[in-house]
């Protein structure tokens, strides 16, 4: 699953569009990452798509999670890896599935 960077507001105004667009710019400027107007409604505009995508791919995983609940079965859920699956990332999933079945799950 991916991360809920995301507070239940928020993901409902990223899905429908609604993020403050001068709030993202604001903080970009204060942040020194808007150097050029056109570069940073680019950079705007790839932000709000991105949490867009976020917000939809969280509300997908939380209604599969509704189902699974639902099932009454023992599950675990891994964390999504950002950088995909590498020897490393392998042994930190195995890791954590270790824990889940030590801990009863």
């Amino acid at each position: 699953v991916r991360r809920d960077d995301l507070d239940a507001d928020t993901r409902d105004r990223a899905v429908q569009g609604e993020l403050s667009r001068a709030r993202i710019r604001a903080d970009l400027e204060a942040a020194g990452l808007a150097s050029s107007r056109a570069g940073a409604d680019r950079l705007v505009d790839e932000l709000v798509a991105e949490a867009r995508e976020h917000a939809e791919r969280r509300a997908v995983e939380d209604e599969q999670r509704k189902r699974i609940n639902g099932l009454d079965v023992p599950s675990v859920e891994l964390p999504r890896l950002p950088d995909g699956i590498d020897l490393g990332g392998l042994y930190e999933l195995a890791d954590r599935l270790r824990g889940a079945i030590g801990a009863g799950r």
